[in-house]
């Protein structure tokens, strides 16, 4: 007979795996300059930090009801990143073929990928 404790086992180190990576995630969290984009994040903040929140980065809460108060709010904190999305993916591209042609190693050109914001 197999044993249940036997086939769990390898599985074990799973859940201490799932567990590092949230504590991570919770310590980047606390990071200064980390923004809060997640709805479930955003649902828990109090409609008054909602609004102090939007106000700082330059939204307008007139008339908007909780809802449409976090959306706008999720909105206004991603709206500044996305515009740097494109522009960064391209400077790490445009970084890594240049010491690829120069170099002639994809190791190198990967450590200058990873250094590109």
């Amino acid at each position: 007979p197999v044993s249940t404790a036997r086939i769990a086992q390898p599985c074990a180190g799973l859940g201490l795996g799932v567990a590092a990576a949230m504590g991570v995630g919770a310590a980047v969290a606390k990071l200064p300059g980390a923004m809060t984009l997640m709805p479930t994040e955003l649902a828990a903040l109090p409609v008054d930090e909602c609004r102090r929140r939007l106000a700082a980065e330059g939204g307008a809460a007139d008339g908007l009801d909780a809802d449409a108060l976090r959306l706008e709010l999720e909105r206004a904190l991603g709206r500044r990143y996305c515009s740097l999305f494109l522009p960064g993916c391209l400077l790490g591209l445009f970084a890594w073929g240049l010491v690829v042609a120069v170099t002639g190693h994809e190791g190198a050109a990967l450590c200058a990928l990873a250094l590109c914001p």
